[in-house]
């Protein structure tokens, strides 16, 4: 019964623990927000120490007396440069096709502009065979498209 409750002690600390940081973390984004719009320097170089001496890393772990396991510092799950998790899904650009398909585009230009293709969906039809990647044809004919017409208003 006691472990439960010296478990629940340290899950309940940690919980709190981030929520203070996330606070923290949502303060000082507004704090500098306001710091930028007001152009003083002097409020400009306090919040610079101030968020330094925020995200600089404890000299010392903190042990949990409670429950008897060491603590890394409390940094750890501060979102600083150094410590940023990454976002739910791919990074942006990677699995693109666009630098294939700009190969494909300029061919469809040259067809339409030599009067082989009567529009940028005959051209994008004619080259769903080169294109690269997944999907359907009717997918990799509007990607096409969709290329074309960015490149090409």
């Amino acid at each position: 019964m006691r472990d439960r409750w010296v478990r629940r002690s340290f899950w309940e600390q940690r919980l709190n623990i981030k929520l203070r940081r996330t606070l923290l973390f949502c303060y000082l984004t507004y704090a500098q927000s306001e710091a930028d719009a007001s152009g003083d320097p002097e409020i400009q170089r306090q919040l610079a120490a101030l968020r330094q001496e925020w995200e600089s890393p404890k000299d010392s772990p903190k042990r949990d007396t409670t429950s008897g396991n060491a603590h890394s510092d409390e940094n750890n799950d501060l979102p600083s440069e150094g410590n940023k998790k990454r976002g739910v899904g791919r990074p942006q650009g990677s699995g693109s096709l666009e630098s294939e398909d700009l190969e494909l585009v300029q061919e469809m230009r040259k067809g339409i502009a030599s009067r082989e293709f009567r529009s940028i969906t005959a051209a994008a039809k004619a080259m769903v065979l080169k294109a690269g990647g997944g999907g359907t044809d009717a997918s990799k004919e509007q990607r096409l498209r969709k290329r074309y017409s960015g490149l090409y208003p």
